[in-house]
């Protein structure tokens, strides 16, 4: 999350909204291979990247067909489909960012009021460390404000092009610092150092979530009368080595990296080529260190994304950009217009709508539907993200998103994805730009879509996107029932081909039922233990060697009383 803000009134700097959207990915498949003779395995498994996928459950005995949807290979557009080109540039230097030790006439490093600062930062946020390298970027951005306050923009001596990283992530990754987007940067300044501390208290502090920073940088320069401070807060989750920004024609290169969080682990990579196409790497890890193999086989942008499990499911820890035989694209370094308040909340969601439905259209898939169950779901998340000061996919009150969903009563195998931007546009061309995020979108099968955006107080939108495939029109399900009770499960199969399996627990309830007779099904679950318990529904093709192999869409958990 990008943030980029000058706050407290007063201040010659005004308030900005930047730069790259913050956005994670969760998809959860919905295959499974079911054996009816032996009980299945656990259907838990460690959340894999940005994408939560179950591993397979094959039965002892059953000849079974590869799983159908444990992983989403990447995508080849159709024929006549029409996809956006990456644009080939005109060459120009790489750029060699510096930060220069020499001060200007009248001005100095107030390392009083520094240290002042910096003990307010590791009150705030226990444990939060200096950054040596991001220092020597504060500390040009703090001279730089010092000669003019109105130059606020992080300067790179070079010129670029298309999406890209901020200025600010570019001179860290140059400097070798692959943080993940949860990064804020913000400038102030005063002619009383005692207002200023006030200030930068005040604001920090709200700032300061319960997704912690790992690290800080910061300057403060003293010029004539006035106080110019520049603060970088950044999460650092893992380290790379043996990476360029660019390269000036196709290589096969090894990425060495580490995982320098305990909170942090798991850790998986994406890569979206330049053709578009977007495909999982084979990320090989022992312990914290990792090892990926990149081929770079072709010429123009490419874009990684290297994910992990954290306290809130599943994030990316670091995203950039790689060029090959074209120069790195430019910066977006444009100022945002300070927020405004939302419009109504349905127009944002035709949006919001319009915008994803316009970039599958023009990759060849087929235009979701949006649903207003899962609309409400998805609204409840980004309005608790708020409320409750963190961002991530697993609500520390509700739980994992399939949970989120079930309370608006939807039993639908459910991805979703977050972004957090200035603008419905912004959070969209940034999702489209991250290889997690862009997997989930362009998701051949799914069918339904809900929205939920909610404007932090900061300006921030926080939006939400949760999809399905809808295979089945189910009647609701109980939260809970009395031990004794029976639940049913009835409803519709949009296809009236195969056999439907209801399980219980892992448990097949009753035998499969044939859709081709009736698309239409009314079957009863028996509930004999107290406690709680899952129900999984699947469609099985015929079965082969009295083997059945369900594709689970459906997932319900439920409490018996006594």
């Amino acid at each position: 999350m990008g943030r980029s803000i000058a706050p407290g009134k007063g201040d010659p700097m005004r308030k900005l909204k930047n730069i790259q959207v913050f956005a994670l990915a969760l998809f959860v498949s919905a295959c499974q291979t079911q054996n009816l003779s032996k009980p299945p395995l656990p259907s838990s498994s460690p959340l894999l990247s940005a994408s939560a996928v179950p591993s397979p459950s094959v039965f002892p005995g059953l000849t079974s067909p590869s799983p159908v949807a444990s992983s989403v290979p990447a995508f080849t557009p159709k024929p006549g489909s029409q996809v956006t080109p990456i644009p080939q540039l005109t060459p120009t230097p790489q750029p060699k960012p510096t930060a220069s030790s020499l001060l200007p006439a009248g001005a100095s490093v107030d390392a009083s009021l520094k240290a002042e600062m910096a003990q307010i930062l590791e009150k705030l946020s226990p444990g939060i460390q200096s950054h040596a390298l991001v220092s020597e970027i504060t500390h040009a951005h703090a001279l730089q404000l010092a000669q003019d306050s109105k130059n606020t923009q992080f300067q790179i001596q070079a010129t670029y092009d298309p999406i890209s990283p901020s200025a600010l992530q570019i001179l860290m990754m140059h400097a070798g610092v692959f943080a993940s987007d949860n990064l804020l940067n913000a400038y102030f300044s005063d002619s009383n150092s005692s207002s200023l501390l006030s200030r930068f208290s005040q604001q920090i502090s709200k700032s300061m979530g319960n997704l912690p920073f790992t690290h800080y940088a910061l300057e403060v320069i003293r010029k004539d009368s006035s106080w110019y401070v520049s603060l970088v807060l950044l999460t650092e989750i893992v380290t790379l080595k043996g990476l360029q920004l660019e390269y000036a024609q196709p290589a096969q290169l090894s990425l060495q990296g580490s995982i320098r969080d305990a909170r942090f682990q798991t850790p998986s990579g994406l890569l979206t080529r330049p053709d578009g196409q977007v495909e999982s790497l084979n990320l090989s890890s022992s312990d914290s260190r990792f090892e990926l193999p990149l081929d770079l086989s072709s010429t123009g942008y490419y874009s990684f994304e290297i994910n992990v499990v954290g306290p809130y499911g599943p994030q990316p820890a670091t995203n950039f950009v790689v060029a090959v035989g074209v120069p790195y694209p430019k910066p977006e370094n444009q100022p945002v217009p300070s927020p405004t308040p939302l419009p109504e909340i349905s127009g944002l969601r035709q949006l919001l709508l319009n915008l994803v439905n316009s970039d599958r259209q023009a990759m060849g898939l087929s235009a979701l539907s949006a649903d207003p169950l899962l609309a409400q779901a998805a609204q409840n998340h980004s309005e608790d993200m708020i409320n409750q000061g963190y961002i991530g996919h697993n609500s520390p009150s509700v739980g994992s998103p399939q949970q989120q969903v079930a309370l608006a009563g939807v039993s639908d195998l459910v991805a979703q994805n977050i972004a957090i931007s200035h603008s419905p546009e912004n959070a969209q061309r940034e999702l489209m730009s991250s290889p997690g995020h862009r997997k989930t979108l362009i998701k051949p099968e799914w069918t339904h879509v809900g929205f939920g955006i909610s404007q932090a107080p900061d300006g921030f939108l926080y939006i939400t996107q949760d999809f399905v495939q809808r295979k089945l029109v189910l009647d609701p399900f109980p939260a809970s029932i009395k031990q004794g009770e029976n639940i049913v499960v009835k409803g519709k199969a949009l296809s009236s081909s195969g056999y439907l399996g209801v399980f219980l627990d892992g448990t097949i309830q009753g035998s499969p039922y044939n859709l081709s007779a009736n698309p239409e099904f009314n079957l009863p679950v028996n509930l004999l233990s107290t406690g709680k318990h899952q129900l999984r529904i699947g469609i099985s093709g015929p079965p082969v060697n009295n083997s059945y192999s369900f594709t689970f869409s459906n997932l319900w958990d439920f409490t018996v009383n006594p």
